[in-house]
């Protein structure tokens, strides 16, 4: 089992999913509670496309291993990204309940209160993660994330720019301060960034 878990990873970090399946499958026939294989065959059949087998395994994955916030935050992005967002946002509230100020959790619930256009509850999402979680910079790139989608040029461009002056190098603050200077009419900042 171990040397078709490798080759299952090699072919992974190739790309190779299709490659991929059959070992993990094999693997969980003789050991259905593998959370590498399970972890594995969750990601690969997201790649491949596969969403209702990829969900599946991600659930078997959180049936055995049910306290992995990392991993029901990647399960919730996913769900997300295929529309099913009532199914994401149950995985985040399961995370939030036991830590409230899980910092990949209270951004992925922001996204979600984004997507559903829901403004008000997501600036509390993003001033809560400012105040209460000790995570300032990430809760100003939040605020600034929402005012963006809010069209709030102005309001966004103060957020965003404390994100990047606290920080060197590309990042998604720096993205979205050029989208909101670009909305704002101010081209020629958004080029000089």
């Amino acid at each position: 089992l171990d040397a078709l878990l490798l080759r299952a990873g090699m072919a992974m970090s190739a790309k190779d999913f299709q490659t991929a399946i059959p070992d993990l499958r094999t693997i969980l026939r003789n050991d259905p509670a593998s959370k590498p294989a399970l972890l594995l065959l969750a990601r690969a059949y997201a790649e491949t496309g596969e969403k209702q087998l990829s969900v599946d395994s991600y659930r078997n994955y959180l049936d055995v291993d049910p306290l992995n916030d990392e991993i029901r935050v990647e399960f919730a992005r996913r769900l997300m990204q295929s529309g099913n967002l009532d199914d994401a946002e149950k995985q985040i509230d399961q995370i939030l309940k036991r830590s409230r100020a899980y910092l990949p959790a209270l951004l992925v619930l922001l996204d979600q209160q984004i997507a559903r256009q829901d403004w008000t509850r997501a600036e509390a999402t993003a001033n809560w993660i400012i105040k209460g979680t000790g995570e300032e910079i990430a809760g100003h790139g939040a605020l600034g994330k929402v005012l963006l989608a809010e069209k709030k040029f102005p309001e966004a461009i103060s957020e965003l720019k404390r994100v990047v002056d606290a920080a060197s190098g590309p990042s998604e603050a720096r993205r979205l301060l050029a989208q909101a200077y670009v909305g704002a009419n101010r081209a020629a900042d958004a080029i000089d960034l």
